[in-house]
């Protein structure tokens, strides 16, 4: 079964962070290089993406972060950068 990970990047107010690229850099199989950016509303959405544990490395103005996250997701993932 696959599924669609859908994230959404938010600043510490809770506004959406456009343009910050999302990488996944570790998944449950071998799988090519995936990032993007997000859209204008701060979310993206990969989908066919099997089950099993994500981490991902989002990249903004100077800032990371890693966030680990596992499929499937009962909602959307919402990760907060500074």
């Amino acid at each position: 079964m696959q599924y669609t990970l859908h994230c959404r990047v938010v600043d510490q107010t809770g506004r959406p962070i456009p343009e910050v690229a999302v990488a996944i850099v570790e998944a449950p199989q071998a799988m090519p290089d995936l990032a993007q950016l997000t859209n204008t509303e701060g979310e993206l959405d990969w989908g066919a993406l099997p089950s099993g544990s994500y981490t991902l490395q989002l990249q903004h103005g100077g800032h990371s972060r890693r966030v680990t996250t596992s499929l499937p997701l009962a909602d959307t993932l919402v990760v907060t950068l500074p």
